[in-house]
């Protein structure tokens, strides 16, 4: 008897879910029309669950738009997970001709963030490999105008205009 229920428990846990199903309503009803209804029933869950496959998330926290500077770094991650493989493809759909994206690892990095235009669309997609679902992750670029603040030279120069210009008004008043 225990040989037997040694033997059970090693395939049972080679078994499915159905079989299980199956195998333990059969072992406590006794009833074998009951076990067979109940695998069936266990096969229909797991396909339910199978046919509910989502595509590779992008993480949440990965933002819609983008203010850069123009002429500065960006880098941006656009890592997605999926339950179902951890194999996942991406590629660069759309995103300025300067930038680069690495497609292993979803890292996108524009070096120098220079465009005629005052934003640019960076479209990321994620493919996994076992059951070819695909996510795209949209994002805005919105490039300002680089400020260059004055050198120091151009300070100095403005700091002895106007010591002159003070000089002189307080000669031209005081001579008054």
């Amino acid at each position: 008897m225990q040989h037997l229920l040694l033997v059970i428990l090693i395939l049972k846990s080679q078994w499915t879910i159905a079989q299980q199903t199956c195998f333990y309503d059969i072992a406590t009803s006794n009833d074998t029309t009951l076990g067979q209804a109940s695998a069936v029933a266990s096969e229909e869950l797991v396909q339910i669950t199978v046919d509910q496959r989502y595509p590779p998330e992008f993480n949440a926290s990965l933002p819609l738009t983008l203010t850069v500077d123009e002429s500065s770094s960006v880098s941006i991650d656009f890592t997605a997970t999926s339950p179902y493989t951890s194999s996942i493809i991406y590629e660069l759909a759309q995103g300025p001709s300067s930038a680069s994206f690495n497609n292993q690892t979803a890292q996108f990095t524009w070096q120098k963030a220079i465009t005629s235009q005052s934003s640019v669309i960076v479209r990321v997609t994620a493919k996994d490999t076992q059951y070819n679902l695909l996510s795209t992750h949209e994002l805005v670029l919105n490039v300002l105008p680089r400020t260059i603040p004055p050198s120091s030279s151009s300070l100095f120069k403005l700091s002895w205009i106007f010591l002159l210009m003070n000089i002189f008004g307080t000669f031209f008043f005081c001579r008054q």
